[in-house]
């Protein structure tokens, strides 16, 4: 099994894409196509975000910072729960 089939099936991959140029030299560095290529339903686009933002936010207030945070959350509830199911099956 290839990398993107098992990360398809396995894992929780998050994709976030820019919605704004990094500058007029630059551009848009990854297409939101690009971004999402490997990602399973887990895809933002964020609209007011530059690559540099969506890498490295501001601050706390900034979409990026908010998104990134909750999908962290997320992670660690699923992780949090298998462990909780994985402890209690030990000690059974």
């Amino acid at each position: 099994m290839d990398f993107e089939n098992a990360a398809r099936e396995d894992l929780n991959i998050y994709a976030f894409g820019e919605g704004l140029p990094l500058d007029k030299k630059w551009g848009i560095l990854v297409p939101f196509a690009s971004a999402i290529r490997l990602s399973n339903k887990n895809h933002y686009k964020i609209e007011d975000a530059n690559h540099l933002t969506i890498c490295k936010p501001p601050n706390k207030d900034h979409p990026s910072y908010y998104l990134l945070l909750k999908c962290l959350k997320i992670c660690m509830e699923v992780k949090t729960s298998n462990l909780n199911l994985l402890t209690s099956y030990m000690f059974m």
